[in-house]
């Protein structure tokens, strides 16, 4: 990043948005994890597994993109 880019953004902001984020990712993760254990089959629940994980990164992404930029 530039100077200019680096004053633009507010990391000390986007770094207390990021752990959030990051908790309340891990926590429903291993929440839908630990009960699809035990209305699931193994190969259901890994695919519900991936996608919990993965379905939260593109709307952290954006929101940030839109927040923390000023």
């Amino acid at each position: 990043m530039s100077k200019a880019e680096k004053y633009k953004f507010d990391f000390i902001n986007y770094l207390k948005s990021f752990r959030k984020f990051m908790l309340s990712v891990s926590f429903y993760t291993y929440f839908i994890y630990f009960v699809s254990i035990i209305f699931l089959t193994n190969e259901t629940r890994a695919i519900i597994y991936a996608v919990s994980l993965s379905l939260p990164w593109p709307y952290f992404i954006i929101i940030s993109n839109n927040r923390f930029i000023k």
